[in-house]
Parts: structure tokens; sequence; C-alpha cells
């Protein structure tokens, strides 16, 4: 994956030329990395993002994806190589920091959460398992998506008797309401006259 070459690329020239060893110097890289895989997806990466833990105290993530309605779909957390990873990451989440799906590297390992817990770990030298740990990161599925995917399908599923069941209760009561016919008629005629009112312009856009 040419984006990872790149991640690699980034990473060398940070560490050769900056002399960069701590974490705000080599996030960089791997925020390029989200950036240019997040693009595919019209997903946007958002720095420094700030949010509220359950207990109100007030957090700020190194970086988020973020889709156009403002919803995030994941979340990142850049450490330094000096520092124990898995400290790191339980000290994080004990602050409140989200564990649904988020990604915490230190330029030699990654670790994904998603629902709480671990997932899939790597080193990010491995071209392979970086790449499926990218391909799970980006292809998590928010809980609201998936219960308007649900919703929908359930809907498609039922559209159709629930159209049969409003044409058996509207010719019945053509046939058998006299309030009902006269106000569908009143209607009817009211169409009419607007259509017939309407200029030739939304005519034509109506055809």
């Amino acid at each position: 994956m040419i984006e990872i070459q790149n991640y690699w690329r980034e990473l060398d020239e940070l560490r050769r030329i900056a002399g960069a060893e701590n974490e705000s110097m080599l996030r960089a890289a791997f925020q390029n990395l989200l950036r240019d895989l997040g693009e595919q997806q019209h997903l946007i990466v958002v720095a420094e993002y700030p949010f509220k833990a359950p207990n109100g105290a007030n957090l700020r993530a190194d970086g988020v994806l973020l889709d156009r309605l403002r919803l995030v779909h994941g979340w990142w957390e850049a450490k330094d190589e000096k520092d124990d990873l898995e400290k790191e990451i339980a000290a994080k989440l004990a602050k409140g920091y989200p564990n649904d799906n988020i990604i915490f590297e230190d330029t030699r390992t990654a670790v994904l959460l998603q629902q709480g817990a671990e997932v899939m770990r790597c080193e990010v030298t491995d071209g392979k398992a970086l790449k499926r740990l990218l391909d799970c990161f980006f292809n998590y599925e928010l809980p609201a998506v998936q219960d308007f995917r649900v919703a929908r399908s359930q809907f498609m599923v039922e559209l159709p008797g629930v159209a049969r069941a409003l044409k058996e209760l509207l010719v019945a009561a053509h046939r058998n309401h006299a309030a009902f016919q006269a106000q569908a008629t009143q209607f009817f005629t009211l169409c009419q006259r607007q259509l017939a009112n309407a200029s030739p312009t939304i005519m034509w856009m109506k055809c």
C-alpha cells in the first residue's frame, strides 16, 4: 500500500533529519497516514480534538476521523517510544478516552481497540499486518449507522404489505363512507384547479 510506504518514509525522515524521537514530532507521520486513507472514504482527520469524558472532564484526543455530519468514526492516540504503551493505554482509558474504535501507537507498535476490547496489534514495520489493522479501523461502523441499516432493511421488507393495506383502506373508505368520498372529491378538485393555474415553467418542470 503506497500510503503505508509514504508513512515509513516520512517517519524515517523525521528521525533522520529532525532528530526527533518524541511523540509531538513523530506523530505527524501517522496523522498523515490517517489523512491519506481517510480522504478515500470522505473522512477528515482533526488533530487535538476536544471532547468531554463521561465524568465531565475536558479532554483532548490527538486525532479523530470525522465525516461530513461531524460524526466521529475513529480515534487516535500517539505515545512516545520510551513510554510503556500498555500503561499509557490503561491511563487514557481510565481518564475516559473512548474505547469503541481507537488506535494507540508509539511509532513501533499499533494497538486497535473496538467496543472495549483489543482486536489487533502489530508492529508498524509489518506492512501486511498494519494494513489489516487500518482496514479494520476504517471499516468500523458506528452503532447508530448499524441501527439505521437494520431499520431501513426492515422497512423495505414491510413496505409492500403496508402499501397493500393502505390501498385496501382507501378503497373501502371510497366505497362505504360518504364523508370521505366528499372530502376526496374536494381534494381532487383543488388539485385540478392548482394545476390549471400553474405557470408554464412549473408545468414544464413537472413533466
